[in-house]
């Protein structure tokens, strides 16, 4: 396990981490959530001293990153750009769109694919249902909590075992909600059940009130690497559960992909 030396806002941090650069992103995100902030507005955000905040902003500023309007900060075109990098990078393959689009179009339900990159879960694609109640898209690029989501679990049940025990490794199971595994044993007992039955469920164990099913999509190698899943308030869940496990199951199973 990593040693650790010191903390910010409760999380540990590993000695390899610079503490600048966190407090540069995290006043970017800032910037990039909020309604147009002030230097103060973002210093209180981010707990930190306002003449630090100052430093940073000049730092964004002179990047590229950040712009200036009145005392107001914006986020500039580059950060779309990087956007679109990312999203050009993570696009899947033409037949994993295609199947997600016919499982939106089967279910009314949101729809996402995922893939197991770098070490982690993490959301390729998404196609928003057509329900007049239904879940938002995920965004391209949300990665992490493989053990809380139905696409983390499927891809550690149908993938190489090095892909559990990496994420066993990391350490301690974080809550993401009151459902979520956080027991190495229970995890563990959850993959094997997940790999016996062919898809995995997250009742509300990443998000509040979400519940997901996840399929794994089956490649010559005889491991996953990509999944498809598809998203439904809780609230309706368990009348539509059975559904669902179907027309995931099945969508799954007919795609093909090309050898990456």
């Amino acid at each position: 396990m990593t040693p650790i030396t010191r903390s910010e806002k409760g999380r540990t941090l590993p000695p390899t981490t610079l503490q600048s650069v966190r407090r540069a992103l995290a006043v970017l995100e800032v910037i990039a959530y909020s309604s147009p902030p002030t230097a103060k507005d973002v210093a209180v955000a981010c707990d930190l001293e306002l003449a630090t905040t100052y430093h940073l902003l000049n730092t964004l500023i002179e990047a590229g990153y950040v712009e200036k309007d009145d005392r107001r900060l914006f986020p500039t075109g580059r950060l779309v750009e990087l956007g679109a990098a990312v999203e050009r990078r993570l696009r899947p393959d033409p037949a994993l769109i295609a199947a997600m689009e016919r499982l939106t179009s089967v279910t009314g339900e949101t729809t996402y694919l995922s893939e197991w990159l770098r070490g982690d879960v993490v959301a390729v694609g998404s196609m928003e249902g057509t329900n007049p109640v239904r879940v938002g898209i995920v965004p391209t690029g949300e990665r992490g909590f493989a053990h809380a989501r139905a696409s983390g679990k499927v891809l550690l049940a149908f993938g190489p075992p090095e892909r559990l025990e990496v994420v066993l490794k990391r350490g301690s199971l974080r809550a993401r909600t009151a459902n979520t595994i956080t027991r190495v044993a229970r995890l563990e007992a959850e993959i094997e059940q997940v790999h016996r039955q062919g898809y995995a469920v997250d009742r509300a164990e990443y998000i509040e009130g979400v519940c997901c099913i996840a399929a794994p999509i089956s490649e010559s190698t005889g491991f996953s690497r990509y999944c498809l899943a598809v998203l439904v308030p809780a609230t309706r869940f368990a009348d539509e559960e059975t559904m669902l496990i179907e027309a995931v199951t099945t969508a799954a199973a007919h795609v093909r992909v090309r050898p990456s």
